[in-house]
C-alpha cells in the first residue's frame, strides 16, 4: 500500500503540485493593494495660496490691467455725470432747467446707470476668469510637484501674521484650519515655477 502511494508521487504529480502552489502564490500577491495605496515618502505638505496670489507676476499683471480698465471707465462716468449736471444744475443760483433738458438728463442718467451695471458685471466676470485661470495653473503645478516629490496631500494654509489692531485679521488667524505646522512648505517653490519666464 505504502509502495503504491510512493508510485503515485511521480515527477508529474510534483510538477502539478508546484504549479498549483505557484498559482496560489500569484493569487495572494496579486491581491495586494496597488502601489498608489502605499504610503508616500512625504505624507503632507502645505501651500500658502494667498501668498501665491499676492506675489505671482502674471496674476498681478492681469489684475492691474483690469484695474486700469476700471479707472478709465470711472473717468468716463465722471465726464458723463458732469454732462448731466450741465443739463440740470444743482446750485441755487442757476436757472431752472427746461422740460426738454430734464427729460434728456433723465435719459442720460438711466443710460449711465445701465452702463455702470453692465460694466460692473463684465469686470467681475473678467476678474473671476483671471482667478479661475490662475488657480488652475496652481492646481496643475501642485499636482506635478507632489507627484515628483511623492507627496500624499497638499494642505492650504495662510501664514499671514495676525494684526491685533485689525479685527478681520485676528478672526482670520483664529479660524485657521492649521494651528501648528512642521510639514514642508511648497509656497516658495511653486512661486518660482509660476513666475518662471514662459518659453
Amino acid at each position: 500500500m505504502r509502495g503504491s502511494i510512493l508510485k503515485l508521487w511521480s515527477p508529474s504529480v510534483a510538477v502539478l503540485m508546484t504549479a498549483a502552489l505557484a498559482a496560489l502564490t500569484w493569487k495572494v500577491y496579486s491581491d495586494e493593494p496597488p502601489a498608489a495605496d502605499k504610503p508616500h515618502r512625504i505624507p503632507v505638505a502645505v501651500l500658502d495660496v494667498a501668498k501665491l496670489f499676492k506675489q505671482c507676476r502674471d496674476f498681478n499683471a492681469e489684475m492691474s490691467r483690469i484695474k486700469a480698465e476700471i479707472a478709465v471707465f470711472e473717468r468716463e462716468v465722471d465726464d458723463r455725470k458732469a454732462e448731466i449736471l450741465k443739463l440740470v444744475p444743482m446750485d441755487a443760483g442757476s436757472a431752472p432747467p427746461s422740460g426738454a433738458d430734464t427729460a434728456k438728463a433723465a435719459e442720460l442718467r438711466n443710460k449711465l446707470e445701465a452702463d455702470i451695471a453692465a460694466k460692473k458685471k463684465g469686470f467681475l466676470a473678467e476678474e473671476a476668469l483671471v482667478y479661475f485661470k490662475f488657480y488652475g495653473q496652481i492646481e496643475k503645478a501642485v499636482a506635478e510637484m507632489a507627484k515628483a516629490r511623492d507627496i500624499g496631500t497638499v494642505v492650504r494654509v495662510n501664514f499671514d501674521a495676525m494684526d491685533p489692531t485689525d479685527r478681520a485679521s485676528v478672526l482670520q488667524g483664529v479660524n485657521r484650519a492649521v494651528v501648528y505646522n512642521a510639514a514642508p512648505d511648497l509656497t516658495a517653490d511653486l512661486l518660482a515655477v509660476l513666475n518662471a519666464p514662459k518659453p
